[in-house]
């Protein structure tokens, strides 16, 4: 049975059933139950999303994201999914690969299918947040991971710049003097935190550095391999990869020059993604709690669906954490 039928039995029109599967108030008392009695009857089960239109949003919360090859983006989509089930929402996922026109796209398309909501990793965060003006047509927005700057928005964010620093540091301390650091996007504000504490940490440690370089790099595995592949022997000994694909690919490029991981060249990398602590890899990395983001950055949406009240701009920002396994090692 579909609602056509059940206003026809009702003597009603679809509209009529409509607000009453909505909750509309001005239905009469002796409609409604004449409408709801015609849907026991029936057991009539309305589709959601009709319900969720008839109310002007459905429980569904759109999530875009810049690379869904990513095993980070992945484990924050499942915390943002384990968040919305645990209070009936579900997810509609979009990828962007890093394009910026392509957000857009989905933004508007996943704002007009109705969601309740938006988590944004957005591919330039600044730019978007501009383009938005806050948020679109009130349907609460929250950028995880990549936070917009000096931006009155609810973000679920991480300490970059302190992260960076301790990778930094920590290679440092094991003895190495030729550190490397492979960088992400320049539209991010994360990767430019991130190369800022990696030149912060060679700062401090001054006169004992004997040499530093910045490369740049795009977050993927092949920027990574790349690098490992043509990196000059004797070059450095110590690469700091602005997240765990790329280094990744370093070990990989590396490997295959016959390059010994850490022994030749120790590698560092910055997410702590499920691949990381697996046998064989053990990578060495700044742990990002992705889940816990993801939770975070659902449960914000939830509660401004669920709230009358104005809450004020969130800024949640996770610290971070060295995570020591077997890819970095004391320079002999």
């Amino acid at each position: 049975m579909n609602i056509a039928e059940v206003a026809k039995r009702a003597g009603v029109s679809r509209a009529t059933v409509s607000r009453v599967l909505s909750g509309y108030p001005h239905v009469s008392a002796a409609v409604r139950d004449r409408v709801l009695q015609v849907i026991q009857q029936a057991q009539y089960s309305p589709s959601p999303i009709a319900q969720g239109l008839a109310r002007g949003k459905i429980r569904s919360v759109g999530m875009i994201v810049p690379d869904i090859r990513n095993p980070f983006y992945a484990e924050l989509a499942r915390g943002a999914g384990d968040a919305a089930a645990q209070s009936q929402y579900s997810t509609l996922i979009g990828n962007t690969d890093e394009s910026l026109p392509r957000e857009m796209s989905l933004v508007h398309s996943m704002l007009a299918h109705a969601v309740a909501g938006l988590i944004l990793v957005s591919a330039d965060p600044d730019a978007m947040f501009g383009k938005m003006s806050g948020e679109p047509d009130g349907v609460p927005t929250v950028f995880a991971v990549r936070d917009p700057e000096n931006a009155l928005a609810d973000m679920v964010t991480f300490d970059n710049l302190r992260g960076a620093s301790l990778a930094t540091e920590y290679l440092v301390r094991l003895g190495h003097r030729r550190i490397a650091f492979l960088g992400g996007l320049a539209s991010s504000p994360a990767c430019r935190r991130r190369q800022a504490g990696f030149e912060r940490a060679i700062a401090r440690a001054g006169s004992d550095i004997l040499f530093s370089a910045q490369y740049e790099g795009d977050l993927t595995y092949e920027a990574g391999y790349a690098f490992g592949r043509d990196v000059p022997a004797n070059h450095i000994t110590a690469v700091f990869a602005a997240n765990d694909l790329m280094a990744l690919g370093v070990i990989d490029g590396v490997t295959r020059r016959g390059w010994r991981v850490p022994a030749d060249l120790s590698v560092v990398g910055f997410d702590d993604s499920v691949v990381s602590a697996m046998p064989g890899i053990r990578l060495t990395t700044i742990r990002q709690p992705a889940y816990e983001m993801g939770v975070a950055a659902m449960e914000r949406i939830i509660a401004k669906n669920t709230t009358n009240a104005s809450l004020p701009p969130l800024r949640l920002c996770y610290p971070p954490e060295l995570v020591q396994r077997s890819t970095a090692d004391r320079l002999e």
